[in-house]
């Protein structure tokens, strides 16, 4: 069914569907500069973490990174409620072969305070907005 809804949006159909991201990508650095900005999927092995300045193994993983053979991807942007991953897909996930589809950005939106002032942001690329995350045999 779904197959056949991207067919209609490839031939002019529905403007909803979005079509099929383009083939893997991203396994290198120059891949990644070369996609920058584009919907893209990426295959890698998903890593439950949680990101912050100061490490707490106490408390729960709260994203997730992709290990390609690039180096390693954000799933979202860490400091933004996009960035959280859902407790079951962390779970479910880590560990495993997974395919992403988003939005590759070699460098995140700095962040800022809530006066404008520029604060430390993270710096490895990221996959924001993450569209769908499955996992692959």
């Amino acid at each position: 069914m779904r197959a056949l809804a991207i067919l209609i949006a490839l031939l002019g159909g529905d403007p909803q569907v979005k079509p099929v991201a383009e083939a893997t990508c991203c396994q290198s650095r120059e891949e990644l500069r070369a996609h920058d900005g584009k919907r893209v999927t990426v295959v890698g092995v998903y890593r439950a973490t949680r990101i912050e300045m100061k490490p707490r193994p106490d408390q729960p993983k709260l994203h997730a990174q992709l290990q390609t053979p690039g180096g390693m991807l954000v799933l979202g942007i860490y400091y933004r409620p996009e960035g959280r991953r859902p407790a079951e897909e962390l779970a479910r996930l880590d560990g495993k072969k997974v395919r992403v589809v988003g939005t590759i950005r070699v460098r995140p939106p700095t962040q800022t305070s809530a006066d404008g002032i520029p604060m430390a942001s993270m710096l490895e690329p990221c996959l924001s907005p993450v569209e769908s995350v499955v996992e692959v045999p």
